[in-house]
């Protein structure tokens, strides 16, 4: 995977290209993903002063069928799972709690034993999902950096910004800017004659 810096100006549904940020393949869908970044200093700061140096910004990410849910399933296990784990505690704790020496207590270790192995597996799917989402680097006045994109939306999109570029205006830039080569001494301006270039007054 690889990383990519999008310019505000091009944060709108026709300025990304028609490519699955995810795996590359065509695009069926654009939702807008609202990222939000804040600085690692910051974060260190109580939460409500890091709030103040929170930049957020939304942007269009073009995904294909197979990854338009790329979010929403992060979310479903997140939750889905957080809660079936607290379920399972509880039930075991309340079996225990009852337990009158029938098979209600040791039911109820049995519920409290798989818990714990529902936890860690739902823990360690966390941090894969993590790692392997789009997510966002960094947030900038000027551009967002995202993270974990596939390369071929990185060079669609490179391709689509630079053929953007009016190369009658891309040339004029490069000759006003252009330094001569080798420290060359620049030319004269041409209603000069060679000789008063040297002429002292």
């Amino acid at each position: 995977m690889a990383d990519v810096r999008l310019d505000f100006y091009d944060l709108d549904d026709e300025a990304v290209p028609d490519v699955c940020m995810k795996c590359g393949a065509p695009s069926t869908v654009r939702p807008m993903k609202t990222f939000s970044w804040m600085p690692y200093w910051a974060r260190f700061m109580p939460y409500w002063i890091g709030l103040a140096f929170m930049k957020r910004r939304r942007v269009p990410v073009p995904l294909c069928d197979q990854h338009k849910n790329h979010w929403t399933i992060r979310y479903l296990i997140g939750f889905g799972g957080l809660a079936l784990v607290v379920l399972m505690f509880i039930a075991g704790g309340v079996l225990l709690a009852n337990d009158d020496g029938g098979p209600g207590g040791v039911f109820g270790g049995v519920v409290l034993a798989a818990a714990v192995v529902v936890f860690l597996a739902w823990l360690i799917t966390l941090i894969v999902l993590a790692v392997t989402q789009i997510n966002v680097f960094e947030i900038t006045d000027e551009t967002i950096t995202l993270r974990n994109v596939n390369p071929e939306f990185v060079r669609a999109y490179r391709d689509m910004v630079r053929n953007d570029v009016d190369p009658d205006v891309e040339q004029a830039a490069r000759q006003q800017w252009a330094k001569p080569a080798g420290g060359a001494r620049r030319q004269q301006p041409p209603d000069l004659p060679p000789d008063d270039k040297y002429r002292r007054g």
